[in-house]
């Protein structure tokens, strides 16, 4: 019986039929698609360039997981690739103006949140999704900044979709870490995040 409510469950959030690691990335892809600025561009150029984006990010979470990495730092090389990756102009082939591109703060939103996932979904269904779990960056949103600014994370100084920086994205990452340094910071994120708004 729990198979069964655990796969509901699954349904109800993910498209399953595109498989799970690919479904992650749909879904952390809807919780950052109403910030993005595409209004005058034909539907169908728009879907062909989420494709695209959709296929890098996916190859190099592929190329994370079949990896067992051992510090920080070299997850962060890895992150900070693929951000770079994601957001280049090398990737639309004028597919769509440059004012269309993802921000910083889309792409650690799109990557942060398809690996929350992954890591939800776990092991049982996605081969090594707890492989480098350990090194996973928050996924910075509006809901997140309020729960970390109660332990004293300075939240950004502008809407988290402006932010294009990567400095400043990689401050506060640190300052998380350094807040809970003992802890696994994806276990504190959700553990934050599933609080209510009035805890």
């Amino acid at each position: 019986m729990e198979d069964n409510i655990e796969r509901f469950w699954h349904r109800v959030y993910f498209k399953l039929e595109l498989g799970y690691i690919e479904a992650c990335i749909e879904r952390a892809y809807r919780d950052l698609c109403r910030t993005l600025r595409v209004q005058g561009y034909d539907e169908g150029v728009w879907k062909q360039y989420q494709i695209e984006l959709t296929d890098i990010l996916k190859l190099n979470i592929l190329e994370m997981l079949a990896e067992k990495m051992t510090s920080q730092e070299e997850f962060d090389v890895w992150h900070h690739r693929t951000m770079l990756r994601l957001i280049s102009n090398d990737n639309i082939e004028n597919l769509v103006a440059k004012s269309t591109l993802l921000t910083i703060g889309q792409g650690q939103k799109w990557i942060n949140m398809a690996l929350k996932c992954i890591y939800a979904v776990g092991e049982r269904y996605i081969p090594n999704a707890w492989a480098n779990y350990t090194y996973f960056h928050v996924p910075i949103d509006s809901i997140i900044q309020e729960r970390f600014a109660k332990h004293g994370i300075k939240k950004l100084e502008m809407p988290w979709s402006r932010l294009d920086e990567v400095a400043r994205y990689e401050i506060y990452q640190r300052e998380c870490r350094s807040t809970f340094p003992k802890e696994i910071l994806i276990e504190i994120e959700m553990e934050l995040f599933n609080q209510s708004s009035r805890d």
